[in-house]
This record gives structure tokens, sequence and C-alpha cells, in this order.
């Protein structure tokens, strides 16, 4: 008796090994079946992860065919996909400043927290607070941040030794610093940052933030850009540019003033740390073993930059491998990941990345402690919050360059109530129910 009940407990067990066996095999046959598509930007990111995603089949499975268009090709062509409720689209690198509004709105994007909340080893809590922020609407996660960025405080570290100047703390002492350091005779300028209408909104809204305004209510659906506190900012901006800014800095971006800094004629300028790379390249920069970096200065309000998340990874509502599709971006965007994307240049969003001096080591310290005391900012948007953003960076860009070309105050202010007033238009649209 005992020898028949043994032996029958043999068979179950080897029945049961070899159901088992037989179930991890079908598992890892349906996984190896699954082939997801992500279409991303031509953006540094996507040639560091495609060097990574045999690493990612080879650990889940799972085939991923990635397609890069550039910024404008990539917009149109996943709008197009969206619109046609495309079931063979599975991930896409969007940005959340641009599009979260619209594809909420539109129901294009799968609200992400269940899978987060089913993944407690992914740890969200690990971004900056500003960075997710930025992918959140209506209480809820619709995307996950790739890298981030913010503005900070370029300046010429030879000058302000020589001078015995500090990095400014305020506002006043950026402009009082720029007074003392403009020297147009000699072509050499205080402070430089864009001038260009639409694309200085993106860099304005510091301005505008740190004296207590904003391009819109809370709910985002008034529009306040001619509020006392807004028109001081526009004051403040356009006399520093108009006073110690360079000639035709009306119509410079990014890219016109990184020029004028890294070609030594400027003092100090601003703009998004993303950019650092070129100020202190030596084939690029006449400066590049001159330059410091530090946290943009106070508004009278305080500090009001933003750690605001350009691209992210979204799942389009359509997609039928949603499981497959948050396994790609839960490893894409680990901390692992994270370390690793920063080591080949990527700025993280997550604070991990930026405290691990392995990520940092072969960043400007200046740089990363300017990053480190941002780290905590609470804006995660630099631009309006709609579905027109275009059309409403051009609106407020006419207040911007009115002040730069120094309006009387009354000007400004009309210029402003008729800015403000195309821009509540805009916002009645993009929020009727």
């Amino acid at each position: 008796m005992k020898k028949s009940l043994i032996a029958l407990l043999v068979v179950l067990l080897v029945a049961t090994t070899s159901l088992g066996a037989a179930g991890t095999t079908e598992q890892t046959q349906q996984k190896s079946d699954v082939t997801i598509r992500v279409l991303a930007g031509s953006i540094p990111w996507t040639d560091f992860i495609k060097t990574k995603l045999p690493e990612f089949t080879a650990k889940t499975g799972i085939k991923v065919e990635l397609e890069a268009y550039p910024e404008d090709v990539l917009r149109n062509k996943a709008t197009v996909e969206l619109t046609a409720r495309n079931k063979d689209f599975d991930i896409y690198t969007t940005s959340p400043p641009q599009e979260m509004l619209m594809f909420a709105k539109n129901g294009w994007s799968t609200p992400l927290d269940s899978y987060i909340a089913a993944s407690p080893e992914y740890d969200i809590n690990d971004y900056m607070p500003g960075a997710i922020a930025g992918s959140r609407t209506n209480g809820q996660t619709h995307s996950i941040p790739l890298f981030t960025e913010r503005p900070v405080l370029y300046y010429r570290a030879d000058i302000f030794a020589a001078k015995g100047l500090k990095p400014p703390k305020t506002f006043a002492e950026l402009e009082a610093i720029a007074a003392q350091l403009n020297d147009p005779a000699n072509k050499f300028y205080g402070f430089v940052e864009r001038g260009s209408g639409n694309a200085a909104v993106t860099q304005f809204v510091t301005f505008l933030r740190g004296y207590g305004a904003d391009y819109q209510s809370p709910d985002y659906k008034t529009a306040t850009i001619n509020t006392p506190e807004a028109l001081k900012a526009f004051q403040y901006y356009g006399n520093i540019l108009r006073k110690y800014g360079p000639p035709g800095v009306l119509s410079m971006n990014w890219g016109e003033t990184s020029n004028i800094f890294t070609e030594g004629l400027a003092a100090m300028r601003i703009d998004n740390d993303s950019q650092y790379g070129r100020a202190v390249d030596k084939t690029k920069s006449s400066v590049w073993d001159k330059v410091e970096f530090a946290v943009v200065p106070d508004g009278p309000e305080g500090l009001s930059i933003c750690n605001v998340a350009p691209w992210a990874l979204m799942i389009p509502s359509f997609s039928t491998k949603k499981d497959a599709a948050w396994e790609f971006i839960k490893w894409a965007t680990s901390k692992d990941m994270s370390l690793l994307a920063m080591q080949a240049g990527q700025f993280g969003a997550r604070q991990s990345a930026w405290t691990n001096p392995a990520a940092t080591k072969d960043l400007p310290p200046s740089l990363v402690q300017a990053v480190k005391d941002s780290m905590g900012a609470k804006y995660s948007i630099e631009r309006p919050v709609t579905i027109q953003v275009g059309k409403t960076r051009d609106i407020i860009g006419t207040v911007i360059q009115a002040a730069i070309q120094g309006v009387s105050d009354a000007e400004l202010k009309a210029i402003a109530d008729k800015a403000n007033a195309d821009f509540q238009k805009v916002l009645d649209e993009d929020y009727k129910k």
C-alpha cells in the first residue's frame, strides 16, 4: 500500500513538473510572439535606446519595432494614426507641454496609474516633482518622462572673479550686474536672452512667475497676462534686454543667444541646461574654460523655474498590447536605464540619477549643483496649457517684443489687454465642453 502511494505521488510530481514546464514554454512562446511598435522622435534618447533593444527582448521576449522621425513629421504621423484609431501603435514619444491636453481631451492616451500602482518597485516618487507633474492631467498620469531640462544661469566666471562678483541671487541683482558689466562700445553685453516673440515665451515664464503671475489661472481656463504682476514682469524683461542686451535681440532664439555667449560677447545668459555642451566645448566655444553655471535668480515672489519634461513615453489608447507596452516603458525608464542614459548624455528626470556620482562625473560641478538646487521646483510646464500652443505663444510674444522695444507703460498695458482678450478666445475654444 505504501509502495503504491509512493508510486502515485511520484507520478503526480512528474506530471505536475511537466505541466509547469509546458506552461512556462507556452508563456515564453506567447511573449516571443509579441511585437510592439514605437513611434519616436529623432532625438538623442532614441539613438541611445536603440542600442539597448536587444537586451529588452532577451529579458522579456518582447520584440520592438522602433520608427524614428523628425519632430514635425512624427507629430503629423501620430495624429493621423490616432485619429484613425490604429491598433498597431503601442508607444509614442510625446511632448507633454505641447500635446498632453489635446491627447487627454481626445481620449488618445492611456492613463498609467493602475500600471504604476501594480509596479511598486518602479518607484514613481523618484521623479522630480515638476517633471512627473507635467505628465499628469485631470488627476491622471498619461505619460512617463524620458528626461528633463530647466533654465540655468550661464555666466563668465573669469569676469565675475576679476570684478569680485558672485552669481546673482535675485532679479534685482541680475539687472545690477548686467548694468555693471555691459560695455556696448566694445561689443560686450551684460545679459542675453531670447527676444524672438514665440521662442521667448518658454523663457519669459520664469520671470512672469517670479513676479507672482502666470499665463493662465490655476484651472487654465482664464487668461491672465494683463494683470499688474504680469505687466511688471514684461517691463523687467523688456528693460534688461533693451538696456543690456545685444543688437538684434528681437530676432534671437536660443541658437542665436548661445552664439553670442560662446563667442565671448556676453557676461550672462539664461536658457535651458540641456544646451550646456556647446558652451563648454573647446571646438565650438571661445570661452569653454571660463563658463560656470548657477540656479536662476529668484523673483520678488521667489524661485519660479520649471523642471519640464520635453519628451515622455505614452501608450496610445487604441493599442491592443498595452501590457507589453508598459513592460517596455517600465524597463526603458527604470532607475538602471536612467543611470545609463545619464552616462550617455541624457539629462534624467529621476532624482536618483542626479544624486549618483557615477551619472554626473562628466558634467561641470556647478551645473550639477544648479540642477540640484532646482530639483524641487513646483512648476512643470513652461508654455501656455492649450491645444493651440503655437497660436497662443505668438499672441504672448507680441507683448514680450513690445516690452523689449520700450513702449510706454500705457501702450504696454493696451497691448497686453488686447493679447489677453485674444488669448482668452483661444482658451474658450480649447476648454469648451
